[in-house]
């Protein structure tokens, strides 16, 4: 079974993804590696539709044969297709943070554009549905 972490940007999904894998000597992988580019230079340029649809190509073409920890972009989840294939093959888990939180982990981007009110209402409006998901919850204080 594959451990599937999502949440927004900047929660930490690839830096515990990374800790959990090592620890469990499974192999990590990064969906956000998996595009051509750095998705945050490559959404500008596709848009929302075209990008969450490579996205989903992406995810689609995952096919770990051994149990593997993955770190999904903050969107992944918006697509119920998506939901329903990482729930098929394996244990989501979902990291929630507040978003001062993230808006910390963020801060030290120094390539990051830093809008927070733009980035608190896409935080805002994502928060209900990543909460609606099956999945374990992990929040700072553990499960």
């Amino acid at each position: 079974m594959h451990l599937i972490f999502f949440g927004f940007k900047g929660c930490g999904k690839t830096g515990l993804g990374k800790k959990i894998a090592r620890i469990s000597n499974r192999p990590f992988i990064d969906l956000d590696d998996l595009f051509a580019e750095p998705p945050r230079s490559l959404y500008p340029k596709l848009g929302e539709e075209k990008f969450r649809k490579l996205e989903s190509e992406l995810l689609f073409s995952l096919k770990p044969k051994t149990p593997s920890v993955i770190a999904l972009g903050g969107g992944t989840v918006l697509k119920s297709q998506n939901i329903s294939f990482l729930q098929s093959i394996g244990l989501l888990i979902y990291l929630e943070r507040s978003f001062e939180e993230i808006k910390k982990n963020l801060e030290a981007l120094p390539s990051f554009a830093k809008n927070w009110e733009h980035l608190r209402q896409i935080y805002l409006q994502r928060k209900p549905i990543y909460e609606s998901i099956k999945a374990l919850k992990l929040d700072r204080y553990g499960l």
